[in-house]
């Protein structure tokens, strides 16, 4: 009983400074203008490029250079309002990382730069299809909702899965400077699978581990070492 109490006490120690960050879904679409003026629901290709990244996938360090596309959209179901400032979002491709269900994803930023909690949601989160290019399993990003009959597509950088949300299904947790994510464990992980960020917000670190592990804090430990000593005097007291 003594053990199970201290144990207790050691492993459930949480730290104090935990962020939540809402499960995130971007999907940018809109009407086929570009976002300039009152649009009111838009999407376009800014631009591509490419950042170098610390990978530690499954403890296998790599640091490739990723290539992403810079979008900007306005202001789709959140913000319906017109005139008000496009977003704009990194869609970085995390296809190669070695990702599997149950996994945990971290994204570790330079001090300073982690994404606000508010942005969770509308640019930071899993990266959404809007539909697949005619004729292909290809998932792609559109100008509108129906724009994949005419083909206006503009990215392929996107999660190409029916329902994005079932990936995560509880919110991320964010701590110093990373946020992690945690997977859900029976669901695949589609071909095409990619994260947004806010513009100049990438992360310097991206690490996929199997599972999250609750590690005791240094105090924790000295506290369980101090118990087990002490129930050993007690066990050595009664044998006496």
């Amino acid at each position: 009983m003594y053990f199970a109490l201290l144990c207790a006490m050691a492993f459930g120690v949480q730290s104090t400074h935990a962020t939540t960050y809402v499960k995130g879904y971007v999907r940018p679409s809109g009407d086929g203008l570009d976002c300039g003026g009152n649009s009111t629901t838009c999407t376009q290709f800014d631009s591509s490029g490419s950042a170098q990244f610390t990978i530690d996938s499954f403890g296998v360090i790599s640091t490739p250079n990723i290539s992403f596309d810079v979008l900007s959209y306005c202001c789709g179901p959140v913000f319906p309002s017109p005139g008000l400032s496009p977003f704009v979002i990194d869609a970085v491709p995390l296809d190669l990382l070695g990702i599997q269900p149950g996994s945990v994803l971290t994204f570790v930023f330079a001090p300073g730069s982690v994404p606000d909690p508010n942005t969770s949601g509308t640019s930071f989160g899993i990266l959404g299809c809007g539909g697949t290019i005619l004729g292909t399993n290809t998932g792609a990003i559109f100008t509108a909702a129906l724009a994949h009959t005419t083909q206006n597509a503009v990215s392929t950088i996107c999660t190409n899965v029916a329902d994005v949300n079932t990936l995560i299904p509880g919110n991320g947790t964010g701590s110093g400077n990373s946020v992690s994510f945690a997977l859900a464990p029976g669901v695949p992980i589609p071909q095409q699978f990619a994260f947004s960020f806010p513009d100049g917000d990438l992360p310097t670190e991206i690490d996929v581990s199997a599972g999250s592990v609750v590690v005791p804090e240094p105090a924790s430990l000295s506290l369980l070492a101090a118990g087990l000593l002490g129930l050993g005097a007690l066990r050595r007291k009664r044998t006496a």
